[in-house]
């Protein structure tokens, strides 16, 4: 081919590595970026040399292709090979690879945890779509079909990060492929012969350049406004193409966990707004008081978001953990059956905790937590489950403070000063474990708390002048309105403070009943916290206003003895009975709340959307700095005329500035005379246009060439009036260009820059 093609090899390599920097998003910790920008770079430096050595496009393609395999088998794969020849063992642990990767994003949250196993895939794919760009877009000169390989590797990655990215990782790819198709337009038009007479003597004049500029602006405003449109059109919400990935950072989804898939990462300070009614699932059960449907449970907190703990799933062929309650402990074993299930694998929602289960123990595993992954989705499966109901003393009787783990007593540091001393006042360092978490649940459900699903806007200091921490579980307890994850976090955390086991699970409401049958939509997505007692399990409260979530256990709400908590972060109520049984004041409390508080909803919509209004306040600026700018730049020069001739001057000049907006100007070296000739048939004026663009030159004549200190009319109005003409004849987009880009606003920043510069050099 004889053609290395360097500048557009580098462009599409740019455009690679644009469309995959979302990605960092999804895969932690980043260390299989090096092996794949690795793979870019064999890709564009064997194209260059195939290109320039081989005489066919295939042969460089396949030269690409033997080049990119053979440096990932010897970086990544070495042990596997044989003085570095590619073995069966080789090709066993490539699939291994993209089997323990396929399994890893379908189950983990986003950040999937890097392993060999991962590192090896994301090279080899960011590898092959490098190749599949340089191959369409440098090798068959075709980068507008590149476009394709390069939106699917952007969109598989920036669709599944679960929330919005920042401009700059859409910037970069997009600007690297317009300057790909750029630098090809560029190309083949100068291939072209020249139409243009050549000036005597000289070169015929290079069209390119005129092409390329005018280019470059089209280009600056594709992308401005593919970065601003998409924040005042309406639009679906997202649908994750990877099914783990997709349960990123995002707790809205379809009701407060997502229709299909229910997101297991929950972050605290997100607002669920959406309270979606689609079905997720129906079942029929021989339980009278049907508990939750717990689908995960989640033991990591951290900036504001629960993660699940571990991926780690185990083949028990068909077998539970045995029961950890003793024997002693009362219990009720029930069956459900679940029918129309929605809700994608490995997800499965199940009541209380699993005894039997009819699914073909091939088809799920177990995780260390006890959740039931499945292998695909099941629309319909029956369960047979135990739900163990401890007395008051069998919970005073258990000792928790010894039979915690590093993870379930691990302690949110943002929040940790704050919420020690919101808890000194709700139960004291001393009291026993079972009376603790009873005053935690009463002091979350009382009437201090309101269940919204708009969240308050921030404070800085709280009721009691303490100053409050910007994390989001200080800011809840500080200003006590939010939605269940909120509350759920909240007793979690306590319960750690008084070194009580806690985890934060997430599932399913019991739903509506329509006879014998429960439904159960989106909108009853829900998050409680359980806490661990040795000899009984793992436990469920429900600090949650019965508003949302109903009554609470009954093993949750038993009174203590001690006196009701008094001060600074405790409840009001007088008494413990009355802090176990909240609901009725909550309720009024919501009602009241919800009919009066508008102003505290319209401040949590633009504090949820204040990136949104701030992106359109900046591009309202941005369109409309230069249209100011040329305003100011008339006015000031007529301020600034001596006298009636020379405001006519300025007059003159705006007006040729605002005609040049559409592309009409007086020939160089015309006299007024001949510039009006000139202007009215370019400008297509109508009579009373022209008549005033008469008026203009007959007074700017008379300025001229008067005696001085002759008076003059006033022209400015009759000026303005032959632009707003000349500009009304012409087409949409020229008339929108002539308002948002003047050549007098261009002509005032010329001039401001021109100032600038020369104080810097007369400063130097």
């Amino acid at each position: 081919m004889r053609r290395a093609r360097v500048t557009p090899t580098v462009l599409a390599a740019a455009s690679t590595l644009g469309a995959i920097l979302p990605m960092h998003v999804l895969f932690a910790p980043t260390t299989w970026a090096r092996p794949a920008l690795v793979a870019i770079l064999v890709v564009a430096a064997t194209g260059m040399l195939g290109r320039w050595a081989l005489p066919g496009r295939v042969l460089v393609a396949l030269t690409q292709l033997v080049c990119l395999l053979g440096t990932l088998t010897l970086t990544l794969l070495r042990e596997t090979t044989w003085h570095g020849i590619p073995t069966a063992s080789t090709v066993r642990a490539v699939g291994e690879a993209i089997t323990a990767t396929v399994t890893a994003i379908q189950t983990q949250a986003a950040p999937v945890a890097v392993t060999p196993e991962v590192t090896l895939v994301l090279a080899l794919a960011v590898g092959v779509v490098a190749l599949v760009v340089d191959v369409v877009a440098v090798t068959s000169a075709m980068p507008a079909a590149a476009g394709l390989p390069l939106l699917a590797a952007f969109a598989a990655s920036s669709a599944n990060t679960g929330a919005g990215l920042g401009v700059t990782y859409f910037l970069l790819p997009a600007a690297a492929w317009i300057a790909l198709l750029g630098h090809d337009g560029v190309a083949r038009l100068q291939r072209w012969g020249s139409a243009v007479a050549r000036p005597r003597g000289g070169a015929p004049p290079d069209l390119s350049r005129t092409l390329l500029a005018r280019a470059r602006g089209m280009a600056v405003a594709v992308l401005a406004g593919a970065v601003v449109l998409p924040a005042v059109i309406p639009h679906l919400p997202p649908t994750f193409l990877a099914g783990g990935l997709g349960r990123a950072d995002d707790s809205r989804g379809r009701g407060e966990g997502g229709g299909n898939r229910l997101v297991d990462s929950l972050a605290v300070a997100r607002s669920l707004e959406d309270r979606s009614t689609d079905p997720v699932l129906t079942y029929q059960t021989d339980d009278p008081v049907p508990p939750p449907l717990r689908v995960d449970v989640l033991l990591h907190y951290e900036d504001g978001v629960w993660r699940p703990a571990s991926a780690s799933t185990y083949d028990t062929g068909g077998a539970f953990p045995a029961s950890q309650a003793d024997v002693a402990v009362s219990r009720r074993v029930q069956t459900t059956t679940i029918r129309d299930n929605v809700l994608r694998g490995p997800q499965l929602a199940l009541p209380g905790t699993p005894l039997a289960l009819d699914i073909d123990p091939t088809a799920w595993r177990i995780d260390a937590n006890g959740t039931v992954r499945v292998l695909d989705r099941r629309e319909e499966y029956t369960v047979r489950y135990e739900e163990v109901t401890p007395t008051a003393a069998q919970l005073r009787a258990s000792d928790p403070y010894t039979a915690g783990d590093a993870q379930s007593l691990e302690i949110d540091q943002a929040s940790r000063a704050y919420l020690r001393d919101v808890l000194a006042g709700i139960a004291p360092e001393d009291l026993g474990a079972a009376e603790t978490a009873w005053r935690i649940q009463a002091f979350l459900r009382s009437a201090q708390f309101t269940y919204a699903l708009d969240l308050a806007d921030p404070v800085q200091v709280d009721a009691q002048g303490r100053e409050v921490p910007a994390d989001p579980l200080s800011q809840f307890l500080a200003t006590r309105r939010g939605y269940c994850v909120q509350f759920a976090t909240a007793m979690a955390m306590m319960a750690r403070h008084r070194g009580i086991p806690a985890r934060v699970a997430i599932g399913f409401l019991q739903g509506r009943r329509d006879g014998e049958t429960w439904s159960v939509v989106a909108a009853d997505a829900h998050a409680w916290p359980e806490l661990f007692f040795p000899g009984i399990g793992w436990v469920r409260y429900e600090p949650t206003p019965g508003t949302r979530s109903g009554a609470a256990p009954g093993w949750s709400t038993e009174q203590t003895t001690a006196p009701a908590p008094t001060g600074p972060g405790s409840t009001s109520s007088a008494s413990a009975s009355a802090e176990a049984t909240p609901d009725a004041a909550t309720e009024g409390s919501v009602a009241t709340g919800s009919a009066t508080d508008w102003r505290s909803r319209l401040q949590g919509w633009l504090g949820a959307n204040i990136q949104v209004l701030l992106g359109l306040l900046g591009a309202v600026l941005a369109l409309a700095a230069t249209p100011v700018a040329g305003l100011a730049h008339r006015r000031l020069a007529l301020r600034r005329a001596r006298d009636d001739a020379e405001r006519v001057e300025a007059a003159w000049e705006s007006m040729l500035d605002g005609l040049a907006s559409i592309g009409v100007r007086p020939g160089a070296g015309d006299t007024p005379r001949q510039a009006r000739t000139t202007l009215s048939s370019r400008a297509h004026l109508d009579r009373e246009a022209d008549a005033d663009l008469a008026g203009v030159v007959t007074t700017l004549e008379r300025a001229r060439y008067a005696p001085p200190g002759s008076e003059v009319d006033d022209v400015t109005r009759a000026a303005r009036r032959v632009v707003q003409s000349a500009v009304s004849k012409r087409r949409l987009t020229a008339r929108v260009q002539a308002r948002l880009w003047p050549v007098e606003g261009r002509r005032a920043w010329q001039e401001l820059g021109a100032a600038l510069s020369g104080r810097l050099r007369r400063r130097s």
